[in-house]
């Protein structure tokens, strides 16, 4: 017999190379030259003249940031959106523009590249690149020179090779660019790792957890203790897979395998389909009535 409920509800995906909220997004900036003062007209809504004196200033002054302050047309927030979105010739800042996978996926236990786009000056262009790996294990961290020919294509592959693949679930890339005047550009992503096998579940707290080990930890609420677990369900294949949508939970004394304290089923209606190379996301809330629950770590298996 179980004296926990369960709820289950349908948790939105996200995209698998923007698997974490807090990950950046894409973003367009650029180098601007004399030849540009039609983009930046478009782009900032400025008049042909104050988009030519713009341009000039891009590519003579050797403080165009600070010159930009001289042109009274441009009120503060247009300046502050030039100042973000464009780089001048003499310009020293650099930006990472965007970051994802170079096949479009990162598969479990195969090698692969990340694609590094970038933004910079002429005068001052990147030189190193660095990618620290959090992910299930010990991170670690990847260091990639830029050559001349990353340059001219405006980004940089950094390869993984076969000591520095990953296992299915969700890893993230913190990436750092810098230059010789050493000006630095960062960028956060979130990929979530397909299996090769090609299909996986992984089980992970959905709310508080225990520091350390990140099992699901069970929390008083009034009289009851609340215990959140987030599933998914990675999907390497090329085709859709369909999955039962009843499951069996079990609440273990102290630790998987020692000893049943409790166990039931549950089910999350309707019907699962893992979309080819993606995920499908469900959450489990488990409530026990009882002033004399106690934390327990949880496993649900597919049936």
């Amino acid at each position: 017999m179980s004296d926990s409920t369960t709820t289950t509800r349908l948790l939105p995906q996200r995209p698998l190379n923007r698997f974490s909220i807090l990950d950046n997004e894409p973003v367009h900036v650029w180098a601007v030259a004399h030849s540009d003062r039609g983009q930046l007209s478009s782009q900032f809504h400025l008049t042909e003249r104050v988009a030519e004196q713009v341009a000039a200033l891009a590519e003579i002054s050797a403080a165009p940031i600070t010159a930009l302050a001289s042109l009274r047309e441009l009120d503060s927030a247009t300046r502050e959106r030039v100042r973000r979105l464009a780089l001048f010739g003499h310009d020293s800042r650099l930006v990472i523009t965007d970051v994802e996978p170079v096949d479009g996926r990162i598969m479990s236990d195969k090698p692969f590249a990340l694609r590094v786009h970038f933004a910079s000056s002429p005068l001052h262009p990147p030189r190193l690149v660095s990618v620290r790996v959090e992910w299930v294990g010990e991170p670690f961290v990847v260091e990639w020179l830029v050559n001349p020919g990353d340059l001219t294509l405006r980004y940089v592959d950094v390869q993984f090779d076969e000591r520095q693949t990953l296992p299915t679930g969700a890893a993230t890339f913190r990436v750092s660019l810098w230059n010789k005047a050493g000006s630095e550009a960062k960028f956060r992503t979130t990929c979530a790792v397909l299996p090769s096998n090609p299909f996986a579940l992984n089980l992970g707290p959905s709310g508080d957890f225990v520091t350390g080990t990140w099992s699901a930890r069970g929390v008083r609420h009034g009289d009851a203790y609340d215990t959140g677990i987030a599933v998914t369900l990675s999907n390497g294949d090329g085709s859709p897979v369909g999955v039962h949508t009843q499951f069996v939970w079990k609440f273990w004394g102290s630790g998987v395998g020692s000893y049943i304290v409790e166990q039931g089923t549950g089910n999350f209606g309707g019907s699962i389909t893992v979309p080819a190379h993606n995920t499908w996301g469900g959450w489990i809330s488990f409530t026990r009535q009882t002033a004399a629950a106690s934390t327990a770590s949880t496993t649900a298996r597919r049936i």
